[in-house]
């Protein structure tokens, strides 16, 4: 109620502020810009939708955050060589030692080169109980693949990245592998109870 947007919200935040947002539709790609807070939908996935335009990827946490996404459909991102995530993540990209939880979202209906619904570099996010599903792979030709989520970039970091209980069906991938999740250089995961199909 007291911000038009989400991305005001956020940024008049401080750390460990929760932001709940009513249900409609937020046409903008948000940026957690190293803020520790959680965003999180009122209502949940079926009323509140965050739609990136095809703009960029419509969710980044690349600061070191450690806050929680949950209860929104996150769809129309996306992510070429031409936008800031260079081809992770359309729908949601975590980089630079990155810790959110992402809860309870539908990610759909996005596109990238690598982790089309969901991008995770050098990062440890816990993604749990999410619907990620007909995400399509565009604009490159092989990648590390993950046609639902990539992880990658360990780099000695001792990285640990959580999947745990989500859906992921009807993601594409034109070439590469894992259309449903992709590991390359991922450091430790626990991969537990999703449906993969």
């Amino acid at each position: 109620d007291n911000y038009p947007a989400i991305q005001a919200a956020i940024n008049a935040a401080a750390t460990d502020d929760v932001i709940y947002v009513r249900p409609g539709t937020y046409f903008e790609n948000i940026n957690f810009s190293g803020k520790s807070v959680s965003v999180i939908s009122e209502q949940g996935s079926a009323v509140t939708t965050i739609d990136g335009g095809q703009h960029d990827s419509v969710v980044t946490f690349t600061g070191g955050e450690h806050g929680t996404l949950a209860g929104f459909t996150i769809r129309n991102g996306r992510s070429g060589f031409d936008t800031l995530g260079f081809g992770d993540g359309g729908g949601i990209r975590i980089a630079n030692s990155a810790r959110p939880v992402i809860l309870q979202n539908v990610i759909t209906g996005n596109r990238a080169c690598s982790g089309v619904g969901i991008s995770s570099r050098s990062s440890s996010p816990d993604i749990r109980e999410n619907v990620i599903t007909g995400n399509t792979q565009f604009g490159c030709s092989g990648g590390v693949g993950g046609g639902g989520i990539s992880v990658t970039g360990d780099e000695g970091q001792f990285l640990f990245t959580q999947i745990v209980g989500n859906t992921i069906t009807d993601n594409s991938l034109n070439s590469a592998s894992g259309a449903g999740i992709s590991l390359f250089a991922a450091g430790g995961a626990e991969i537990r109870g999703n449906i993969i199909a």
